[in-house]
């Protein structure tokens, strides 16, 4: 009698490569940001990143620089967009997926060095939590941080 080939149960680890592969390429393609934000609501974005322009909510660089790298650190500023620049608001940050929140209170940008780990052992992750005078606060789902540091460099 031949042998009977059975089907191969899909892995789950190949299942949840394809899933970050695709959430990866939503965020950086901006698709994500425009489907969480709608435009002319008030959102935090990532108004430079190492002194260029950047102007997104969500930073998931696939690299860093060399003097990036030698520095340790990302230097960002951070901006609220869609709200009166004279507003104090405040900024939350949550790097454990949104268990606790460390606060930042402010008015115009906020300046901010993130970190990452250039072996890749650990993946740094950052919520962020805008928090305007008598609105809901403006965030985005503890899947989809808006600061995911690079894997090995």
């Amino acid at each position: 009698m031949p042998s009977q080939s059975r089907p191969r149960a899909s892995r789950p680890e190949s299942a949840a490569r394809i899933y970050e592969a695709e959430r990866l390429a939503l965020v950086r393609s901006g698709q994500i940001e425009t489907q969480l934000l709608p435009p002319g609501q008030p959102r935090l974005v990532f108004k430079q990143v190492e002194g260029e322009a950047y102007g997104k909510a969500f930073y998931w660089p696939e690299n860093v620089s060399e003097k990036t790298r030698r520095q340790g650190f990302i230097e960002v500023v951070l901006a609220v967009e869609n709200v009166d620049p004279d507003l104090f608001y405040s900024v939350e940050v949550s790097s454990n997926g949104g268990k606790t929140w460390g606060l930042h209170l402010g008015r115009g940008d906020l300046h901010s060095s993130l970190g990452f780990d250039p072996v890749g052992a650990s993946r740094l992750e950052f919520l962020y939590r805008l928090v305007l005078p008598g609105r809901a606060p403006v965030t985005t789902p503890p899947s989809l941080p808006q600061y995911r540091a690079p894997g090995k460099l």
